[in-house]
């Protein structure tokens, strides 16, 4: 705690000087946004849940340069950056470690963003600059979005239903690193004909913080919707994603702590390329004021192409991914009391098509794989309101995978797997923005397509039961408050293993012959006063144990007990703001220890600060804003990903201190 202390007083000190004699009013009350993450069209309030929506003004005005970067400094989350390449970033929710990214559900303006195979979300692949707004639902939404959304659902939105003003907007960057970035955006429409279009192209290019560890990322996004005066809507979206990367691998426990390796390459020549592109169909219809049916067909491509020099080897994935899911919400009374209900069906359907070849110890090798996947989901769910303030909340949802692998040089296999979530809660709503909410939900996840093959026997889908009691309010007009405590009882869940054999390599992914048990505590507190102060606290305490077995009371691998979040803001005139920001993360065990064995990753905190400017003030409606930020000012050298196999370490170290000066313009 000696390092988030030193830092929260270099913040208290900057906020504080900056503060004297600043004296304005000003409105934070924004109008309730419907929640789109929760599927059946609620506010934040309306949701027995904890939720956080980062708005186009507040990530406007963020000071962050990437998606990564704006979950990491404003989310009450903890994120992972392996390789400090912002492609390879992990989220990870509600106390999971390794492979945290497989609990989280990443969604586009409700496409999905997750993988069917072991990697993350490329949220690289949704710049910052085209955001309107991200909502973030702490804890299991299965029973509404199904695989994937055991700690939580993220949805980022890139267009509003009413934005027909024609707006045009460039930016540029350059940062440490030779760091470059570049966007180019435009939206329009015709109001009187409710149409509107979108469009932007985004460049960035850096050489890394490691050898080897450079990227160039190019991002195109368009499209185009059509609005009707009762509601209904219709949009066609559209991607396009080529990401090159080079691969500079993991240090030893030596390298890491040299002070002249730190930044080396173990894999020099190591390489990665991929390419994305997809489609994503939406639409709404009414049938009277409180009954619509919505749906939203989705197909999306994945290219990996992969070179490891040091063996010579290639490896090529190349996936493929199709969802169609149709749901029907009524608003209509029951009873006399107000009720929702909503019915709907997931379909998707993935294939993933893996092949590998090279020159290795003398032998030449290929190995060809296929596999597929048929996830067919049917939930129902219905919010029945007790009183005008109190209301109760029953869902429940059924899903089979039907799981295939063709491993081209032997026999196939199928798997069957059927299972079930159900979630029941009750959400007080004294006012507009004031609820209290006590939930309980049974959830699952599937294992990924490429785990399938992946242990010596055949993966069952992990499955637990989750209780929550939380609060939300905004007991001044300036002030916000939100505070949850919950806990989360799993068995089966998915871990990889270093110390199996199996087929020529040391490690497998394993169910967990042990349950697993989590506590914890999400709690956040906000001010904002406009063009004057604003400040935020947010804390997340997750502990996270096996609970029986062989390591019955060990902490389960890469879940730190504390993340702590401390930011603000100042007005030093109508045109020059300051910020800054804390980040504390305490230590944590590396991947793969179950027996905490090894010495854990060290605790570390990280200091950011920043100026932006509006050099015309109020003339342009601020919509020139130039920014110089510094992130880890104190040059803190740290790693957020570590692991520990057949009695040796790896680290992946992460980023030390970097300037970026950028600048926007609107018009």
């Amino acid at each position: 705690m000696k390092h988030l202390l030193s830092n929260f007083f270099m913040l208290a000190a900057a906020v504080g000087v900056c503060c004297l004699g600043s004296v304005a009013w000003a409105s934070t009350n924004l109008p309730p946004v419907l929640v789109e993450a929760g599927r059946v069209g609620k506010t934040a309030t309306e949701l027995p849940a904890s939720v956080q929506v980062i708005t186009a003004e507040e990530i406007a005005a963020s000071g962050c340069k990437s998606t990564v970067e704006l979950l990491e400094k404003k989310a009450n989350l903890l994120v992972r950056k392996m390789n400090a390449n912002p492609a390879f970033s992990q989220i990870a929710m509600r106390g999971f470690g390794e492979n945290s990214f497989g609990r989280t559900l990443v969604l586009v303006d409700g496409e999905r963003l997750n993988n069917p195979d072991m990697s993350a979300p490329n949220l690289t692949r949704i710049p910052i600059d085209v955001i309107s707004r991200i909502e973030i639902i702490h804890g299991p939404q299965t029973v509404l979005n199904g695989d994937n959304a055991t700690a939580g659902v993220i949805n980022i939105v890139t267009s509003e239903a009413d934005q027909y003003d024609d707006k045009t907007t460039v930016g540029a960057a350059v940062g440490s690193y030779d760091t470059y970035r570049a966007h180019l955006a435009h939206r329009g429409g015709w109001a009187e004909e409710g149409v509107s279009y979108r469009a932007s192209l985004d460049w960035e290019d850096s050489n890394g913080f490691r050898d080897n560890g450079g990227y160039t990322l190019w991002n195109a996004n368009a499209g185009i919707a059509k609005n009707w005066e009762n509601g209904s809507r219709v949009s066609l979206g559209s991607f396009y994603g080529y990401y090159d990367y080079e691969m500079p691998g993991s240090l030893t426990y030596a390298q890491y702590h040299s002070a002249h390796s730190h930044q080396a390459a173990q894999t020099p020549d190591d390489s990665a390329r991929i390419y994305t592109y997809g489609l994503n169909l939406s639409a709404r219809g009414y049938f009277s004021e409180k009954r619509y049916l919505e749906g939203a067909l989705s197909l999306s491509r994945r290219a990996t192409d992969w070179d490891n020099d040091a063996y010579t080897s290639h490896l090529v994935y190349d996936i493929y991914q199709y969802t169609f899911a149709p749901r029907y919400v009524d608003k209509t009374e029951w009873f006399g009391h107000e009720n929702t209900f909503a019915v709907g069906v997931d379909l998707r359907y993935e294939t993933l098509d893996y092949l590998s070849k090279g020159y290795s110890y003398g032998y030449k090798y290929r190995t060809s794989q296929d596999f597929s996947r048929l996830a067919s989901g049917v939930y129902v769910q219905d919010e029945w309101f007790i009183t005008d303030d109190l209301s109760l909340t029953l869902g429940a949802r059924t899903e089979r995978f039907h799981s295939h692998w063709d491993p081209k040089q032997s026999g196939r296999s199928n798997w069957d797997d059927h299972e079930r979530a159900y979630e029941a809660a009750l959400n007080y709503r004294p006012s507009e923005w004031s609820k209290l909410y006590l939930r309980g939900t049974r959830f699952y996840r599937a294992p990924f397509c490429d785990e399938l093959n992946y242990a010596p026997k055949a993966l069952d889908p992990e499955t637990g039961y989750s209780a929550e009691f939380g609060a939300s309010a905004q007991p001044a007009e300036e002030w916000l408050a939100d505070v949850s405590l919950w806990t989360m009882w799993m068995k089966h869940e998915l871990f990889y293993d270093p110390g199996i054999y199996y087929n020529w390599w040391w490690g497998a992914n394993v169910n967990s012959p042990a349950r697993t048990r989590r506590i914890g505590l999400d709690a956040m507190l906000r001010w904002a006063r406009e063009k004057v102060a604003s400040a935020a606290l947010c804390y997340r305490y997750a502990d996270s144990r096996f609970t029986e077995g062989e390591y019955d009371s060990n902490h389960t691998p890469l879940a730190p007990h504390h993340l702590i979040r401390l930011q603000g803001e100042v007005w030093a005139t109508d045109w020059v703001a300051l910020f800054a920001g804390v980040r504390e993360v305490s230590s944590q065990y590396l991947a793969g220890d179950y027996g905490n064995d090894y010495p854990k990753l060290k605790p570390y905190a990280l200091f950011d600060c920043g100026v932006r400017f509006y050099p015309f003030g109020d003339k342009l409606d601020d919509n020139l804003m130039v920014q110089f930020a510094v992130d880890n000012l104190t040059n803190r050298k740290y790693c957020d990903f570590a692991g520990a196999s057949g009695g040796d370490t790896y680290y992946y170290p992460a980023e030390g201190r970097f300037y970026a000066l950028s600048a926007r313009y609107e018009f």
